[in-house]
């Protein structure tokens, strides 16, 4: 499992969005947060689980942020003006028996 959530909040703008355009058609978008909610920092965790880090297309994004997504929701901005909002720690700090931010 590589950490990917998203929001209930932010899917519920995103369909807001969509159901708000003036121009139909069918598009497929993936929603997700911009941080997992590993710990481990991401290309970390991918070696980790598959034994090698394959071809990073946007290293910059995980130079800024080591516990990156490792999928993008790019053409939901781009389409919908879609961003997801918060972070897993401010999301879950401290409760009980969810992956904190400090967990392994």
């Amino acid at each position: 499992m590589l950490g990917s959530y998203v929001r209930p909040e932010d899917v519920a703008q995103a369909v807001r969005l969509a159901l708000s355009r003036s121009r139909w058609g069918f598009q497929r978008i993936l929603l997700c947060a911009d941080d997992s909610f590993h710990a481990m920092p991401t290309l970390a965790l991918v070696e980790g689980l598959y034994g090698f880090r394959p071809e990073i297309w946007k290293p910059w994004i995980f130079e800024r942020d080591p516990q990156a997504s490792v999928y993008d929701n790019a053409a939901a901005n781009e389409i919908l003006g879609w961003r997801p909002t918060g972070r897993w720690a401010e999301l879950v700090g401290g409760v009980p028996g969810l992956p904190q931010p400090t967990d392994g």
